[in-house]
């Protein structure tokens, strides 16, 4: 009987740890939570195993002290889930750290402090390629998630094949005009693949969001040495949507297009967008923008990481009410802000609205509408989908390494849905 329960405890826990590791926020905060290439705040969490390059993060914790926060990177397959490695098989030098990198706000009404830390460093090297969790917790143990107060993904890619993308209108005829194909076809010259279905796979992301991508794609056509993921029923391909919309807050002097008022009340300072009406019956318009990602710059200072305010953000989409949908806000700036960015119906107005709290600078959303019993998301309500919209897509080769009992990723492709 104690062995039966001691292996059923066992297996419990086996399979808690064994759940996918999400971006994700904790601790409620903590806000303002960005990953990106040194030295490119614009791009997505991804670099080459080799090359030298490092993961900037930052994240601000609100009216708090000092504290001792340490951060670690988890090894996962491509689901995410932790893989069955040790961290000295995955990490070169020590398994986690402290984080050094702390600084109080100075001249912002909303007192914070900033956080931050690069990987890979002197300290922590990958051994091998792969998906990353990275995490920050208090405590001594980094695999404890109820110590995690944020985790978020990064991918470290090898180039030892040769990838090839290309986006072309929906195979699918009946959508060909909002949905975008991206065709995959991997060269493996030199790089010996034994069994490619068991072996390989692909993921595809759009804007370098997760929550939207396509996984586990198998190749549709095998040859000696290239693999074609070049399907004929959709499944991989993406609804195209429409430009970002956007809002500007790095000058509160400023009222910019998108404003229409700030104001500052006891709790601090608020920020009225003007009011957005859905584009999914509108004719597609061209227009710059970066793709749903944040800028945090306050126009009036020397250093934004600890110089910009934060505001309340008042979003208001104007449109009915539709009883078996939700509607949330998508940014790169608030994405693991779930709660605060999924909306509330005001039946007197007649409008959609969501108030989050926000940090500086120059921000791209979006409207989603998400089925509260499918889950399914769609974009062509709230703003349309028109497969003539720049879009940004990275594509993952996955392969499971035998000798390690590990997926890697061996390749890497990024294009572009306009510009060739």
């Amino acid at each position: 009987m104690m062995r039966n329960l001691f292996l059923f405890a066992l297996l419990i826990s086996s399979s808690v740890f064994a759940q996918p590791i999400e971006n994700r926020i904790y601790d409620e905060q903590i806000k303002t939570l960005l990953s990106f290439p040194s030295g490119n705040p614009l791009g997505d969490p991804f670099i080459p195993l080799h090359g030298g390059e490092v993961l900037s993060f930052h994240f601000d914790i609100i009216e708090g002290d000092i504290e001792s926060i340490r951060y670690a990177a988890i090894h996962c397959d491509r689901h995410w889930e932790p893989s069955e490695l040790e961290s000295n098989e995955t990490i070169q030098g020590f398994s986690s750290d402290q984080i050094s990198d702390v600084e109080s706000s100075f001249n912002t009404s909303i007192p914070y402090m900033h956080y931050h830390f690069d990987f890979p460093n002197d300290m922590m090297q990958p051994r091998i390629s792969g998906n990353y969790a990275i995490v920050a917790y208090r405590g001594s143990d980094a695999l404890n998630r109820e110590d995690w107060i944020w985790s978020s993904r990064a991918v470290i890619y090898e180039e030892s094949v040769a990838v090839g993308a290309s986006v072309q209108p929906g195979s699918i005829i009946a959508d060909r005009m909002r949905q975008q194909e991206i065709d995959v076809r991997v060269q493996h010259t030199g790089f010996q693949i034994y069994d490619p279905i068991k072996e390989v796979s692909v993921s595809i992301l759009q804007n370098g969001s997760w929550e939207h991508a396509k996984h586990d794609l198998k190749p549709v056509f095998i040859q000696s040495e290239s693999l074609n993921f070049d399907y004929n029923a959709g499944e991989n391909c993406f609804e195209a949507g429409s430009e970002w919309r956007h809002f500007d807050l790095k000058d509160f002097r400023y009222i910019s297009d998108r404003l229409e008022m700030i104001q500052q009340e006891p709790d601090g300072y608020h920020a009225y967008l003007r009011h957005d009406v859905p584009e999914g019956k509108r004719a597609y318009q061209s227009q710059q923008d970066i793709n749903g990602k944040t800028l945090i710059m306050n126009d009036l200072g020397d250093d934004s990481n600890l110089e910009a305010d934060y505001y309340y953000v008042h979003f208001f989409l104007d449109m009915p009410m539709i009883s078996d949908q939700e509607i949330y806000i998508e940014s790169s700036g608030f994405q693991y802000d779930i709660p605060s960015s999924t909306c509330t119906y005001d039946d007197g107005m007649g409008y959609y609205h969501a108030t989050i709290f926000l940090k500086q600078g120059y921000y791209n959303y979006r409207y989603i509408m998400r089925d509260k019993y499918a889950g399914v998301t769609s974009l062509r309500a709230t703003e349309g989908c028109y497969n003539v919209t720049e879009n940004n897509y990275d594509v993952f080769v996955y392969w499971f390494d035998r000798n390690r009992g590990c997926d890697r990723i061996i390749g890497r492709a990024k294009v572009n849905s306009i510009k060739k």
